[in-house]
């Protein structure tokens, strides 16, 4: 199991939103990303969130927002997979991707 703060020592320890440090969230960090993250399964898809430092000056990319989402059908990235850059947790909590996303996921 991952542990963001192996993975990325100097993330302040108070920046991950408990949000993501309940029960059904997975931390999946790895040190050759950007930033901590954190995996949710739902039934149909599987929800990515990485959480980028809250001082954009420490971010490899300081335009960047804070969070980042991903979802894929089955945990395995593709070109066409949904994503979101926001400042906002909840919509990245609450992101659902298009339309078209969703439809395939029902009949995945």
């Amino acid at each position: 199991m991952s542990n963001y703060r192996v993975e990325f020592p100097d993330y302040p320890e108070d920046a991950i939103p408990a949000e993501l440090l309940t029960d059904g969230w997975h931390d999946v960090s790895w040190h050759n990303e950007a930033c901590p993250s954190f995996l949710q399964e739902e039934k149909e898809y599987h929800r990515i969130v990485y959480v980028d430092y809250p001082d954009a000056a420490m971010r490899e990319n300081p335009d960047c927002a804070r969070f980042g989402v991903i979802l894929t059908k089955d945990g395995h990235f593709r070109d066409d997979d949904p994503r979101l850059d926001t400042c906002s947790l909840d919509e990245a909590l609450s992101f659902q991707g298009p339309e078209y996303f969703m439809d395939s996921v029902n009949h995945y």
